[in-house]
């Protein structure tokens, strides 16, 4: 009878071993899969479908800081539109830690705050955005309403107005300044470019014959005047490489020999600027 009870009380044993040792496992395993479908989705960046099995970023060691700052920063999101704000304000303080572009995180910290109504550390953070990126108009506008919760001096909240109009107002001069440049063709650019090297204007001149050769790619001479607009600028490296562009696509031109063969001279490659001479002249 002993015997019986004691075989029975060892299997007992064994089985409670193994039931641990499977759990475990399977505890283990479950983590692992959880933590490969966070860095199978954040990979390619699906954020959303990676918060579905976020748990503990930490126990992820294959996703790097950017990775996981980029979770924490859409979770805070998420948070915050759920208006659960001290959970936001915790996981954008985490992202604001591990991201290298800082850029509105602690614009949307400050919002967080100000739904707390913790308006002091709402005005600290607008103001670490307006530091961190002075053309965040949003920062100076809500800086201003905490001021004027805080009680601060009037100015303050009117010189923020003020910086808020201000960066508004340039933000809105470069959009129309890019919907302008939508409408221009290459050759527009290139006119331009041509009207700024005649009077001199070599860095505007450089900027308009860059905007052509990014729009028509296979114009020999827009890539001559870059090279012959740089030279003037000093820029020898990069003129040669221009130079050798237009070349490239026509070679029929003396006058893109006789520029490679300037170039080269100041490079002080004497033998290869002697060669460009060479077939100038052979050009009729």
């Amino acid at each position: 009878m002993l015997k019986k009870t004691f075989v029975v009380i060892l299997l007992s044993s064994l089985i409670l071993t193994v039931n641990s040792q499977v759990e475990v496992v399977v505890t283990e395993l479950t983590a692992w899969i959880t933590a490969n479908k966070v860095i199978h989705s954040v990979k390619n960046s699906k954020y959303i479908q990676a918060l579905y099995h976020f748990e503990d970023l930490d126990g992820y060691a294959q996703l790097d800081d950017e990775q996981k700052g980029e979770l924490f920063l859409r979770r805070a999101q998420l948070y915050y539109g759920d208006r659960m704000y001290e959970k936001a304000v915790s996981d954008y303080q985490n992202a604001l830690s591990l991201k290298k572009d800082h850029r509105e995180i602690n614009l949307n910290i400050g919002n967080a705050y100000f739904k707390l109504k913790n308006y002091e550390m709402a005005h600290q953070f607008y103001s670490n955005e307006i530091l961190y990126n002075p053309d965040c108009y949003q920062a100076y506008e809500n800086r201003a309403v905490t001021a004027r919760k805080l009680k601060l001096p009037e100015a303050e909240a009117a010189k923020d107005l003020e910086e808020c109009a201000r960066v508004k107002k340039i933000i809105w001069e470069k959009k129309q300044s890019r919907a302008q440049n939508a409408d221009k063709t290459w050759q527009d650019h290139f006119d331009l470019g041509y009207a700024n090297f005649e009077n001199k204007k070599y860095e505007d001149a450089l900027s308009c014959f860059n905007q052509a050769s990014s729009m028509k790619k296979d114009a020999p001479w827009v890539y001559y005047w870059c090279a012959k607009t740089k030279c003037y600028l000093k820029q020898y490296k990069e003129a040669l490489q221009d130079a050798d562009l237009s070349i490239s696509i026509d070679a029929s031109q003396k006058d893109f020999y006789k520029l490679r063969g300037q170039i080269r001279q100041k490079l002080k490659d004497h033998s290869g600027a002697k060669e460009d001479f060479k077939k100038a002249k052979e050009i009729k």
